[in-house]
């Protein structure tokens, strides 16, 4: 697609069979109201899709076993899992190429992009 979203990959999204803030894969712990911690972070819980990513923004999630696809919309697809998360990496459809970030340095979350040789800012 000319946006940069596979339409394979938006077109089958489904809702996760648990709602987020119960899935095994993420297994978060509720901070506050709707607000979960979990490996990959501190979220809002929107709805059974959507979350607020205290990082990354808004984000749509599909989980699939151990891996977690997320949407954002200005930034595509990005693939991670536990191990890849942790060590700060998520693969990025859009741009066929893993990506480091590092939302500790600044208040904007950067990462780096191998094909460029570059950083750059999330766009949230």
């Amino acid at each position: 697609a000319e946006d940069g979203i596979r339409d394979d990959l938006v077109t089958g999204v489904q809702t996760c069979a648990l709602p987020i803030y119960m899935n095994s894969l993420l297994n978060p712990k509720r901070i506050e109201g709707d607000w979960f911690e979990s490996w990959f972070g501190i979220y809002n819980q929107v709805n059974d899709m959507w979350i607020y990513h205290l990082h990354f923004g808004w984000l749509l999630l599909k989980i699939e076993e151990a891996n977690l696809w997320i949407w954002h919309e200005k930034n595509g697809w990005h693939w991670t899992n536990e191990d890849s998360y942790d060590d700060n990496f998520l693969w990025s459809d859009l741009l066929q190429s893993w990506i480091f970030f590092d939302h500790d340095s600044t208040s904007q979350t950067k990462y780096f992009n191998y094909l460029s040789n570059n950083w750059l800012n999330w766009h949230l």
